[in-house]
């Protein structure tokens, strides 16, 4: 059994939830890759801010959720960077979610920049 979660704006994210923590992501639009992953991040925001006292309950864990997401390829690097860049751009009740979100952020951030750091003192060696 899947549920459906609606992204914001009227689009569909094509994100689906099964029962037992199985996620899968299906695009139903012409969206790019990086969009329908966006579209995802913000129906997830969505879900956290209208689903109520379950909804709420996501708000403190929204970290480890980025993380998993991240780790389990279903959002890009590129996909939270653009979110991230979007939201700073909108009003203050819309960047609270960044603020959530920041941990993950930083993390995000200071791993890409070791892993260019790692990149360049390889090719130096050859």
């Amino acid at each position: 059994m899947f549920v459906k979660i609606r992204a914001i704006r009227g689009q569909h994210a094509g994100c689906w939830r099964g029962v037992g923590g199985v996620g899968l992501i299906q695009s139903h639009t012409p969206y790019s890759r990086i969009t329908t992953q966006i579209n995802l991040l913000l129906a997830f925001e969505e879900y956290c801010t209208e689903g109520g006292p379950a909804g709420a309950a996501f708000q403190a864990i929204v970290t480890p959720v980025f993380s998993m997401l991240y780790d389990t390829e279903l959002v890009s690097e590129e996909a939270f960077v653009a979110w991230a860049e979007e939201k700073q751009l909108a009003d203050a009740s819309e960047r609270r979610f960044l603020e959530l979100a920041k941990p993950f952020m930083t993390w995000l951030e200071e791993a890409a920049e070791e892993s260019e750091e790692s990149e360049s003192e390889e090719s130096e060696s050859d």
